[in-house]
């Protein structure tokens, strides 16, 4: 995978995913996620694949208001 490659799926995803149907969910899942573990109703666990782990450990992602209110 490229680095505009890369970049285009981080920047796109929420928009990408809000839009998607399950097959193209399923595949942008698969892309990012290497194991995800859930339980009856929520993730529990999962592993990232390269370049995606080290992004999201070096940077921080904000999804939501964080601390305001």
């Amino acid at each position: 995978m490229s680095f505009e490659e890369f970049l285009n799926i981080v920047n796109n995803a929420g928009k990408l995913l809000r839009a998607a149907d399950v097959g193209l969910k399923d595949r942008i899942a698969r892309l990012i996620y290497l194991n995800v573990h859930v339980d009856s109703e929520k993730v529990v666990d999962y592993q990232m694949r390269e370049p995606f782990k080290t992004y999201f450990k070096t940077h921080k992602i904000s999804n939501g208001r964080g601390d305001r209110t």
